[in-house]
């Protein structure tokens, strides 16, 4: 906890005008070891190089140590604030959207509700996404994705929740025809006789068929380089006034959701500085740049894109403190999620790059004994493949086996193999902290 002036005996702290300080400072008069605080909420002047001294925090009140202050000083390229207004919750197989709960379409708010509004289950065995009714109060539900299009076309019961680019609005698809709704507010996990699960909550961000959208009130820090007398990153302040919405064009591929003042967007990562139309943050000199031009934007997220639809969709959370005291969470952040990508198993010698932070799992059938799969880091200083090895498995008969291990984001690493059966899976799994 940071200390006050109450705690620190024989330290003086002088309250004054910027005007008095800069007199007493040009007049050689500043005392050393003794503290001046200026209204306009700067830092307090170094006087002994050797003295861990205090300054203002960022509410421009309290003094609080150098080492210990955690504000728009030390932290960038990150969500600040998020609304949450979508206030769902699960109890006993049955959903609940409660009062007070703001619902959008693309155009702005749709509706706060006045009531809490229930639902028992989507009448549906598996993933569903959930919105609200434009006219009734009533929870709708529709099969992951949905879809985007520019013009509604015949109505044929899919019961998929359909975005309009024309008109900006959602609308399911039932066997009475098309129903407005809201942009859809989570993603659910239901049997047909109840709810098993809220998987995703979409506060801020959220996404429909091939269209991912930005609700407002959402507040970040884009990077502006480098203060340079102190080191200290500066940030342009990115706040969501307008629902943002982009849709996907017909892709296959891992992507960064990339948020502007005035748009979301999507992105392909470079692992260094880009020459072409990649993103990379340069956390050195702290800057995004696209392609070859610096970019104010924040990395919101990411997402998975197959033909167009998003299939994975992991927007960040609003940057937090962390408690030394809370080491479980942090080693949980580490430790594997319940989120994965297929990968394609090319062949044996193939070079991969992991896109998170997370795990490989290889699971291969042996076709006879002593046939192997294995891992190695291509990034190890190594001059010997045996030294790169990071993970092995040799077969003792035709069965299938696994291979599993760690990966860093952007590591490369290479899988050999000379299993010869069939391959039953091959993904990164997320690590929970991603």
């Amino acid at each position: 906890m940071a200390q006050t002036s109450v705690d620190i005996p024989q330290l003086k702290f002088n309250k004054m005008s910027t005007a008095k300080y800069n007199e007493l400072k040009e007049a050689g008069q500043l005392v050393e070891n003794e503290f001046y605080i200026t209204p306009d909420g700067g830092t307090i002047p170094e006087v002994n190089t050797n003295t861990n001294q205090q300054v203002l925090s960022n509410d421009g009140t309290n003094l609080s140590w150098r080492n210990e202050q955690v504000g728009y000083n030390q932290i960038t390229n990150c969500i600040t604030e998020i609304p949450q207004d979508i206030k769902l919750e699960i109890n006993n197989g049955t959903i609940t959207l409660k009062a007070g709960s703001k619902v959008y379409n693309g155009n702005g708010v749709l509706k706060t509700t006045t009531t809490d509004i229930s639902s028992i289950n989507a009448n549906y065995d598996g993933q569903v996404l959930i919105a609200l009714s434009k006219d009734f109060d009533v929870l709708l539900t529709g099969f992951v994705p949905g879809e985007t299009v520019s013009e509604l076309p015949t109505s044929t019961a899919s019961f998929k929740i359909y975005y309009n680019t024309t008109d900006k609005k959602c609308y399911l698809d039932t066997t009475d025809g098309w129903q407005e709704c809201s942009l859809p507010i989570a993603l659910g996990t239901s049997t047909v006789s109840s709810w098993v699960s809220i998987d995703q909550v979409f506060n801020g961000f959220g996404f429909v068929g091939s269209t991912i959208f930005a609700l407002t009130g959402v507040k970040g820090l884009s990077p502006n380089g480098n203060d340079s007398l102190t080191g200290i990153k500066k940030n342009n302040i990115i706040s969501i006034e307008n629902i943002l919405t982009y849709t996907c064009p017909n892709i296959t591929a891992n992507v960064i959701l990339d948020l502007y003042a005035n748009k979301i967007a999507i992105n392909s990562q470079a692992f260094d500085k880009p020459t072409t139309d990649l993103i990379f943050f340069d956390e050195i000199n702290n800057y995004n740049y696209a392609g070859l031009g610096i970019s104010n934007d924040i990395w919101v997220g990411s997402a998975r894109i197959e033909n167009g639809k998003i299939v994975l969709f992991n927007p960040k959370h609003p940057i937090s403190l962390i408690d030394k005291n809370d080491s479980s969470w942090v080693a949980q952040q580490a430790m594997p999620s319940k989120k994965y990508i297929n990968l394609e198993l090319g062949i044996s010698g193939t070079v991969y790059t992991a896109v998170a932070n997370g795990y490989i799992q290889l699971v291969k059938q042996a076709t006879d004994a002593n046939q192997y799969l294995v891992a190695y880091d291509t990034n190890l200083p190594s001059t010997t493949v045996d030294e790169n090895t990071i993970a092995i498995k040799w077969s003792t008969s035709g069965v299938n086996d696994v291979l599993y291990f760690p990966v860093r984001k952007g590591q490369q690493f290479i899988i050999g193999y000379t299993f010869g059966g069939q391959t039953i899976a091959f993904r990164l799994i997320f690590a929970q902290g991603e």
